[in-house]
């Protein structure tokens, strides 16, 4: 949180500016930033098997989904550049990670065979990194 006008300086004009100046318990501690990862983690490994889901039932191929995320979505890299960023391995532990949470919770997360596959290899996915 921010409080308004704890720092005051004086503007051209002579009157009083206030300034924004974060409180030094707002500042993001070890806590926030695990919190964060987490968040992040899960959100990824989500969109990963949603990702793998939709090029393994022919809705989208690899390539048009990367770039339609990247391109309509806004997202700085595709979920495959992002997985092969990662690593395809540590990329299927977020998502077994998430399946195993799910399962405690009762509710069906399954891991794309398509993604089993590819990890099992090592193998990267197979973009051409093309940008349009």
């Amino acid at each position: 949180s921010f409080v308004k006008g704890q720092d005051r300086k004086e503007s051209s004009g002579g009157e009083k500016a206030n300034l924004l100046v974060p409180e030094p318990d707002a500042l993001p501690g070890p806590s926030e930033l695990f919190v964060f990862e987490l968040l992040t983690k899960r959100f990824q490994a989500v969109s990963f098997m949603v990702a793998v889901e939709l090029i393994e039932s022919g809705v989208a191929d690899l390539q048009d989904l990367d770039r339609y995320c990247r391109m309509d979505l806004g997202w700085k890299e595709g979920p495959f550049t992002m997985m092969n960023r990662i690593g395809i391995e540590e990329s299927l532990q977020m998502v077994v990670e998430k399946m195993q949470l799910s399962h405690r919770q009762e509710i069906n997360f399954p891991i794309p065979k398509t993604m089993l596959e590819h990890a099992q290899k090592g193998a990267p996915w197979p973009l051409n990194n093309r940008i349009s």
